[in-house]
């Protein structure tokens, strides 16, 4: 890895120390809701690791971020009815308004060293909202507000 990504990497760890892995939200990225895909890559595991999250099952996750190579708009008109299916309405991510869409299509997975340091910069600013601003609200990511 190249400096420049170890030394933004660290800057995440070292905010996230005090942090137990036990009190870190739980993160499921999925490719889409119907059909459900889910994105299980070793590396976008260790990327939400990094970002302050912990790896779930789907039924447990504090935190629902969707990573689509649609355009967001297009996703976000469907992404209502989605929600209100029985699988989805009752996970605590949707309960409690945690549902993301993230622009796959420059984000997660990146595939560089570079874009690794982004993708956990954005996951950290997804996961830990008041700790992490990156400034890729809004252009690679947004929430969507089930309200």
């Amino acid at each position: 890895m190249q400096t420049d990504v170890e030394e933004r990497l660290d800057i995440i760890r070292h905010k996230l120390k005090f942090i137990e892995a036990a009190q870190r939200p739980k993160v499921r990225l999925l490719r889409s809701l119907f059909p459900q895909v889910l994105l299980d890559d070793s590396s976008l595991q260790e990327i939400v690791e990094w970002a302050g999250g912990r790896p779930s099952q789907v039924a447990e996750a504090d935190l629902l971020i969707i990573v689509t190579t649609e355009p967001m708009n297009q996703l976000l008109g469907i992404l209502p009815d989605q929600l209100k299916q029985p699988e989805w309405i009752n996970t605590p991510a949707v309960q409690n308004n945690r549902v993301y869409v993230v622009d796959g299509q420059h984000f997660l997975p990146s595939g560089s060293d570079d874009g690794m340091a982004e993708d956990a910069e954005l996951l950290a600013e997804i996961i830990n909202p008041t700790q992490f601003i990156y400034g890729y609200n809004g252009d690679g990511w947004m929430q969507f507000d089930l309200s």
